[in-house]
């Protein structure tokens, strides 16, 4: 038996746990959000959606925060008595998130008194935000694990940096790519701007918003050079996170600008997505990011900053890539503002056909079982 912790629910989990319960003889069992419903997948797959069943459903941050961090203990507790009830016949742990570090070393510590491997999922070496000071309980947290996965060669080598003295295996298993179905839900505010306006390009960036995104310079890019902004359109879409430089920018005037605030449900990402002839991926920082395989799916060119390991699931037959720094991305924005839609057009498909070709999940399963053993 296999058990797979995700408290999340995202496309990278869809990818893997299909994939995975498709290929593995045994049984897996997948604790996760409530929130995560796939009813399709194989007959040796059990879902058991027992985390945030109640912050899920609250809106403000104080009191949801809390009311999380208490589901989350107990969640972890009702699967450490799962394993404990059959122990006997349960081969491999392996943890996608870690959400509460400290809680996550206490329950990876009474975890390991079973005896068994107990992996990770390493998305993140470390957290976007206040990441770096994170790196001293990281160091309990990894080094109690039997095998750390990372997304990229260029995060193996980051890892070991940030963490010399954690002699656990770091092992590079790639994100995996599947196609995903797409529902589509209008945003009437955007409709209504819209309307009557010639539009050349529209300009994408999407997910939640904290200061590792970037978007800032991006904007700040956009607010200032007229040969960019104009005659195009740029879309922000996803909540703003502690990020004072966003805010303080959206709140003065900038041209051709639309900017939702908020969650985005996954019918309206994917509306966004359907009117964008590119999405930007302004990193300053980032280990890898899943907004690529996302992209790809809807046959989008992305212009990506340099860092992580980006540049090994992307190259320039297929999208756009810059270093890390305002010049780079300013002159790589005005030579795209240049570009015939159609030959977007012919990237995006390039996108989604390397994507297709090097990252099926099928793929990295098979690298995965093989570590499970």
């Amino acid at each position: 038996m296999i058990i797979i912790i995700d408290p999340w629910k995202t496309d990278y989990l869809t990818g893997f746990i299909e994939s995975l319960s498709n290929s593995s003889k045994c049984q897996v069992y997948l604790f996760t959000s409530i929130n995560f419903k796939q009813p399709s997948f194989s007959n040796n797959l059990f879902i058991k959606n027992i985390f945030f069943p109640i912050s899920d459903k609250f809106s403000l941050p104080i009191f949801r925060k809390f009311i999380r961090g208490v589901e989350y203990i107990f969640a972890l507790f009702y699967i450490f008595f799962f394993i404990l009830k059959h122990k006997g016949i349960i081969s491999v742990i392996h943890f996608q998130w870690l959400l509460f570090l400290p809680i996550d070393l206490f329950f990876i510590i009474l975890f390991k008194k079973f005896k068994k491997k107990i992996i990770l999922t390493a998305h993140d070496i470390i957290p976007h935000i206040n990441g770096i000071k994170k790196i001293p309980i990281l160091n309990k947290v990894y080094s109690n694990f039997d095998t750390i996965f990372v997304h990229g060669n260029k995060l193996k080598s980051q890892f070991h940096l940030l963490f010399p003295n954690i002699k656990v295996p770091v092992k590079v298993i790639y994100h995996g790519f599947i196609n995903s179905n797409i529902k589509i839900s209008k945003d009437m505010d955007l409709l209504k701007i819209l309307s009557g306006k010639k539009i050349n390009k529209v300009f994408l960036i999407f997910g939640f918003q904290f200061y590792n995104k970037g978007t800032d310079i991006l904007l700040q890019i956009w607010k200032n050079n007229k040969e960019i902004h104009e005659g195009n359109l740029l879309i922000v879409a996803g909540k703003s996170i502690n990020y004072p430089e966003l805010i303080k920018l959206t709140e003065t005037n900038i041209p051709n600008f639309y900017f939702k605030n908020e969650f985005i449900e996954e019918s309206l990402l994917n509306y966004y997505l359907t009117l964008a002839n590119i999405v930007l991926l302004p990193y300053r920082n980032a280990s890898m990011t899943g907004q690529i395989f996302k992209v790809g799916n809807f046959k989008k060119p992305v212009l990506a900053t340099n860092v992580g390991s980006i540049g090994e699931y992307i190259s320039e037959s297929c999208s756009f890539l810059v270093e890390n720094n305002t010049s780079s991305i300013y002159k790589k924005l005005l030579e795209i503002v240049d570009i015939d839609n159609k030959l977007l057009v012919e990237i995006g498909n390039k996108m989604f056909d390397h994507l297709n070709k090097n990252f099926l999940w099928d793929i990295q399963i098979e690298r995965i079982l093989n570590e499970y053993k």
